[in-house]
């Protein structure tokens, strides 16, 4: 990010918080200005201001570093709910059964033969649910003997997935379109590709 872009959402932070800042020095004010720029100076300038704007919307207080990186956060790559992401890649996985194998005839009179791998399963769900479901297996997520820990490690995936390319996408200054899809977008269940 600029400097410029910096001072001008400290600026703004300053002025809607001004009743917070009313007894620190100058000085003080200056010092955490560097601090702050340290910890924010990689983040691209849209994305910064972006945040700064929903703090300012929704937060009473001053912000704390933490805080404006958790904004950085939901703004870059919204949260998902697991719930609906878990029963979304259980009724993909039951719709398209693995090692299906099928003949159809041709017109040429010979047969074709077909079958269903789990790529093609995975490429119809989000690549981070995706990752999920590869790492918890097939069988563990549709046993429903273990339902509760399924879905819990399904769900620490997921926010794991999040994270990384939440990183990811802050670092590099890109966002979810140019990733392809990186988040937790949902394929349409229709798509082969």
């Amino acid at each position: 990010m600029t400097e410029e872009t910096f001072k001008m959402c400290f600026a703004l932070l300053r002025q809607e918080y001004k009743h917070e800042l009313k007894d620190f020095a100058q000085e003080e004010i200056h010092s955490r200005m560097k601090f702050w720029y340290s910890e924010f100076k990689d983040i691209p300038d849209e994305a910064f201001t972006d945040a700064i704007r929903r703090i300012v919307r929704t937060k009473k207080f001053f912000p704390k570093v933490s805080e404006i990186f958790e904004t950085l956060q939901e703004s870059v790559i919204p949260k998902v709910d697991h719930d609906v992401e878990f029963q979304k890649a259980i009724e993909v996985i039951k719709s398209n059964p693995i090692r299906t194998v099928y003949y159809t005839c041709q017109e040429s009179g010979e047969f074709k033969h077909h079958t269903t791998s789990l790529t093609d399963v995975l490429k119809k769900l989000a690549p981070a649910t995706a990752r999920a479901v590869r790492h918890i297996g097939i069988d563990r997520m549709i046993n429903l003997d273990d339902r509760v820990w399924v879905k819990k490690e399904f769900a620490e995936i997921l926010e794991d997935a999040r994270s990384e390319n939440i990183n990811l996408i802050i670092r590099n200054g890109l966002s979810v379109s140019n990733m392809g899809g990186i988040g937790n977008e949902q394929r349409n269940i229709g798509d082969g590709e």
